[in-house]
């Protein structure tokens, strides 16, 4: 029942000068709307990004995590849906062996370029 009483004592407290910082403040921004869908990657850049990718994950090295961030919008049409995030997680987690045996299974789909 306190606990109950102190809230209710601060909130009495707060809630003017809360209205008030809401008041002074400037709103924020409205969000930008992002695209629908990400513009479709190139494929030739896809799967010479997967190629340097496996290569990565079959020695065993951890720059595989990093060259993952940075070639995501290149990589990301090789696991499409709820592919994808498995296979990151796979990678950050330093799961290389399963993660390389993704990645040579998508290059086998990958449509020739």
């Amino acid at each position: 029942m306190k606990i109950l009483a102190t809230r209710n004592l601060l909130a009495t407290a707060l809630d003017p000068l809360l209205a008030q910082l809401r008041n002074a403040l400037p709103s924020p921004a409205p969000a930008t709307p992002l695209p629908a869908s990400p513009p479709p990657a190139d494929p030739a850049q896809t799967r010479a990004a997967a190629t340097q990718l496996a290569k990565l994950l079959s020695e065993f090295d951890p720059g595989a995590v990093e060259f993952l961030e940075a070639n995501h919008a290149a990589l990301r049409p090789l696991l499409p849906g709820d592919g994808w995030p498995q296979f990151e997680k796979l990678v950050q987690g330093y799961a290389f062996a399963d993660a390389h045996a993704k990645v040579e299974q998508a290059l086998k789909n990958l449509p020739a370029t």
